[in-house]
């Protein structure tokens, strides 16, 4: 970047050193609009130095002329009333990196201005007076005038200082959230397809939910689902329409699982009660399960994975479906998500594929992938029975 800049002054705010925040602002000096080329800036290389803490507080004690003086530690302090006779003037010269902050003892309230030191001609304006103070040479040299209804017994001054010399400094480079989204050497913050731990179980761990609230729910994987047919023995009807089990699927987050639930054949309701024992019988052609992929991550960076790899032999047109094929898990074994192209995009099965695919034709997972998974099939057919008991609607009503 070309137009020359200045780095404002450092502040340190935040409490406690763990939260403590150190926020700086970056001036460009250059005359004319530079807005477009702010705007195009992604990254910032910077030396980022630790100096040490050496603030310390200076006590004035003004005597019977309401007039302190100071001279320690580098520092000049000089405090007494001015012409105005509820302002007093304190005149502070230090080194060049001091700041300094007044209190009045007891918590005496109190007004303040700061001006340049030495004083402005009495001709200026106070806007001009401003503009020197601001322009001022030495910036660690001012006067404060300080306004109170009564003269202070004591003033305690914090004198905010570091040491001279650097105890360690460091490059860092700063990127906006643009650069740290688009740039694939970026390590990108982990987010996880489920909530918790609301992965489908497999097949041979399977089992019904939603019985004590008067549902039956299968919950498995898209693959799963998409090979398996569930029926209920002695088959039941609500009101003259037959029970059966359908599909159900969320195309608006991936929290839920897809599932096998029963309801009545127009789908009206999805809650059954007093209907006794029943047995709830699953067939399955074959089975899916979760596999590793013949494909290899690159040690740098491992999350950003090559579209060929993936979409060499399939044919996606929603996340969901790339999702239900393939999945990226970290070393925890946990399901990592997708990265999106915009800023803040929401990510749903539902969501287009172009909507994860990147400039240089690649996916970023969100997060650090050790492993990733591909579904298979096995042709063994699977057939499975549970028994289940619904609850009476009188006990459910008394919960």
């Amino acid at each position: 970047m070309t137009p020359p800049m200045q780095l404002g002054r450092a502040y340190t705010y935040g409490g406690d050193e763990e939260d403590a925040l150190t926020e700086a602002t970056l001036h460009f000096t250059a005359l004319g609009d530079l807005t477009q080329i702010a705007s195009q800036a992604a990254s910032l290389q910077a030396t980022v130095a630790w100096y040490p803490d050496e603030s310390f507080i200076i006590r004035l004690t003004p005597d019977k002329h309401q007039q302190a003086h100071y001279q320690k530690k580098g520092v000049s302090i000089h405090f007494g009333p001015s012409e105005d006779a509820d302002v007093y003037e304190l005149t502070f010269e230090g080194k060049a990196t001091d700041r300094v902050s007044p209190r009045l003892a007891d918590g005496q309230p109190f007004d303040i201005q700061f001006r340049a030191y030495p004083a402005a001609p009495q001709w200026l304006t106070a806007e001009e007076s401003l503009v020197r103070y601001r322009a001022s040479a030495r910036p660690e040299a001012h006067r404060m005038l300080i306004r109170t209804d009564r003269a202070p017994a004591y003033i305690d001054l914090v004198v905010s200082r570091s040491a001279d010399v650097a105890a360690s400094s460091r490059q860092l480079t700063f990127r906006t959230a643009d650069a740290r989204r688009m740039g694939p050497a970026v390590k990108p913050e982990a987010q996880y397809l489920y909530e918790g731990t609301r992965q489908p179980a497999p097949l041979h761990a399977l089992k019904p939910t939603g019985l004590d609230r008067g549902q039956v729910l299968l919950s498995m994987l898209q693959a799963q689902i998409e090979v398996c047919t569930a029926s209920l023995t002695p088959p039941a009807e609500e009101a003259g329409t037959p029970l059966i089990f359908a599909v159900v699927t969320d195309n608006d987050s991936f929290a839920q699982p897809a599932m096998l639930q029963l309801q009545t054949e127009d789908g009206v309701r999805q809650f059954f009660y007093d209907l006794g024992e029943r047995t709830v019988d699953l067939s399955c052609t074959s089975s899916a399960m979760w596999q590793p992929a013949e494909l290899i991550l690159d040690e740098q960076p491992p999350w950003v994975v090559a579209t060929e790899d993936l979409l060499n032999k399939h044919h996606f047109s929603t996340v969901g479906e790339l999702l239900a094929h393939y999945r990226m898990l970290d070393a925890k074994g946990r399901v990592l998500s997708l990265q999106t192209v915009s800023e803040g995009g929401a990510l749903t099965p539902s969501t287009a594929l172009d909507a994860v695919i990147f400039p240089d034709n690649t996916l970023r997972v969100a997060g650090v992938p050790t492993t990733i998974e591909v579904i298979g099939h096995d042709d063994k057919p699977i057939e499975r029975q549970f028994k289940v008991t619904f609850p009476r609607l009188a006990e459910v009503g008394a919960q």
